[in-house]
């Protein structure tokens, strides 16, 4: 597959828009099969407009794609614009489907239309909101629902209200776990499906957009299928293999990782609701202080889009299932007693380690570039976990000289959230660590993917 990319970072909407037409007019020398359309918040209120004029320009092709932080294309990362990658292949089919339902019901009409279209599918890219809350109204729903559980539960009952709030997080569409979504796609598909966790790294209310066919979804979900030819798909991950079964998990986690603490949890589905037998936040504070934040200022930090996704401490946790080992980010920021994961933690032990979230060499993040067969013939579409952003100096980070040298000039990378994946067996190339579910992986830093068409 071929591509070309356009890049825009104008002020103004029209501007930008006149801007990208401009350069598809001068430099775009194929029709393409597939747009892929991802953008920074800069031009939230106008993505309908921005969608609706590019649509005009490239003839109605499957375009899906969402809001990001940064993305890295030939000698550029850029933390600020709108990319539009144009693809051509003469081989592969490529289709669009969304829904603009949010949380339980959208998931369940995605799975149903990937089910009646899974005979020509080979690989599936889903894009979503791994948390989404839509407006301030519903900001203070949830904040309000965590402080009344508080209220009303105790010891015993806290278990009953925990698995209330889980429910109401996931049928909303609030908080998505990846490795739920996956487990119920994959039950549809045997087929590998990756899942793009949008995800900024400083949380705001109405964001990440998702983009479907030239449509903006609220919090809704988009998937790509791409037929008739099977693609390379290299998975990599910044985490050691998991322990041989005769290695004790808690020596094996204290050799590879910065371990505080041993603690037991007690959880329903994402909702961790006792560590230690006390709530998540005192258990947190008693090992290292923390800074704590009211309900109030936490509506303030989120408005204004300076509430951090990001925080140094993780909870390591096995799967008793699959003997993977996958870490939740984990802190003080809910008014609440009750703490919300990215994980479903049903098949985990109530064993857990407190410690650092891993912060490896900056390569690491990019491991997924390692198992590429043919990087300089084909197209590679990258997801790379926003953590690495977080964590190093912009300054000091080379995405541009790591892909360039590996890549050349026909590339194209996110940086979002962690991604996941189902990842059948024949594609696995070691017995990787964050395996949430049978053959599905995610964990809350350190995934990338690198597809190869």
């Amino acid at each position: 597959m071929k591509s070309k990319t356009f890049f825009t970072n104008q002020s103004d909407p029209k501007k930008a828009t006149k801007d990208l037409k401009r350069k598809i007019d001068k430099n775009l020398n194929f029709s393409p099969d597939l747009a892929l359309f991802y953008s920074t918040l800069k031009y939230q209120g106008n993505f309908n407009k921005i969608l609706d004029n590019i649509q005009d320009k490239i003839n109605d092709v499957p375009l899906i794609g969402g809001t990001i932080d940064a993305a890295v294309y030939p000698n550029e990362l850029r933390t600020d614009g709108i990319f539009i990658v144009l693809c051509k292949d003469d081989d592969a089919e490529f289709e669009v489907i969304s829904s603009n339902k949010r949380g339980k019901d959208g998931f369940k009409e995605i799975s149903k239309k990937i089910e009646n279209k899974k005979e020509k599918t080979e690989t599936i890219i889903l894009n979503y909101p791994l948390v989404f809350l839509k407006h301030r109204r519903e900001l203070l729903s949830f904040l309000s629902r965590g402080k009344y559980y508080d209220i009303i539960s105790s010891k015993r009952s806290i278990p009953k209200y925990a698995k209330n709030f889980s429910k109401y997080l996931y049928n909303r569409g609030i908080v998505n776990s990846p490795n739920r979504v996956l487990k119920q796609i994959s039950q549809k598909i045997n087929k590998p499906i990756i899942s793009i966790n949008l995800l900024h790294s400083k949380f705001k209310i109405g964001a990440p957009k998702t983009f479907s066919n030239y449509n903006l979804l609220e919090g809704g979900i988009s998937a790509l299928l791409i037929k008739n030819k099977e693609i390379n798909l290299s998975y990599g991950d910044i985490f050691p293999e998991k322990p041989k079964e005769e290695q004790n998990t808690s020596k094996f986690l204290n050799k590879k990782f910065k371990i505080l603490d041993k603690s037991e949890i007690e959880k329903y589905k994402n909702i961790i609701y006792l560590i230690n037998n006390t709530s998540p936040l005192k258990a947190i504070k008693d090992v290292k202080e923390t800074i704590e934040m009211g309900e109030k200022e936490m509506v303030e930090e989120i408005e204004s889009g300076k509430l951090s996704s990001e925080v140094p401490y993780a909870l390591f946790l096995e799967n008793k299932e699959t003997g993977g080992i996958c870490n939740v980010g984990i802190s003080d920021i809910y008014p609440f007693k009750m703490f919300p994961t990215y994980l479903d933690l049903d098949n985990f032990s109530n064993q857990s380690y407190l410690g650092f979230e891993p912060l490896p060499e900056f390569q690491e993040f990019l491991s997924s570039l390692k198992n590429l067969r043919s990087p300089q013939e084909s197209f590679v579409f990258s997801i790379f976990d926003i953590s690495s952003l977080e964590s190093f100096d912009t300054s000091n980070i080379n995405y541009q000289e790591k892909l360039k040298n590996k890549l050349q000039e026909n590339h194209f990378s996110l940086i979002t959230g962690s991604p996941g994946i189902y990842l059948p067996e024949k594609y696995q190339k070691k017995d990787f660590l964050p395996e949430a579910e049978e053959n599905i992986f995610f964990t809350g830093n350190g995934i990338s993917i690198s597809l190869e068409i």
